[in-house]
């Protein structure tokens, strides 16, 4: 490790508090190192930029459509769309999510599936 050129190659008092501070980050925990499945599903089922799109021009379909993308091959369009109508109160069926939302979540399409497919 050379010295450059320009540089006195004299450490000062500020150039360690500065290395010191750079350690100390480095070596602090982030938020994503203690972050638990649990946070990663929450943060996953936030509605995405499109749903919200589709959402705020009151295209339902489209928002459903969007929904089942987001929430994998378990839910179909049809369930998208229950789940979708319960997030906006049009469907009463004792099953309304519990957060006051107008977006419907990837979860509650997986409910809303799982209701689909049972007779």
């Amino acid at each position: 490790m050379g010295i450059e050129p320009g540089v006195s190659g004299r450490v000062t008092r500020t150039t360690m508090r500065v290395r010191d501070r750079m350690a100390k980050k480095e070596a602090e925990p982030t938020a994503s190192d203690n972050r638990t499945t649990e946070d990663d599903s929450a943060e996953n089922d936030k509605p995405g930029l499109r749903q919200r799109l589709h959402w705020a021009t009151d295209d339902r379909d489209g928002e459903a459509k969007a929904l089942a993308d987001r929430a994998g091959e378990e839910v179909d369009e049809d369930a998208a769309r229950l789940a979708v109508g319960r997030a906006h109160g049009e469907v009463r069926d004792g099953k309304e999510p519990e957060k006051e939302d107008d977006l419907a979540t990837a979860d509650a399409a997986k409910d809303a599936a799982q209701d689909v497919a049972a007779p």
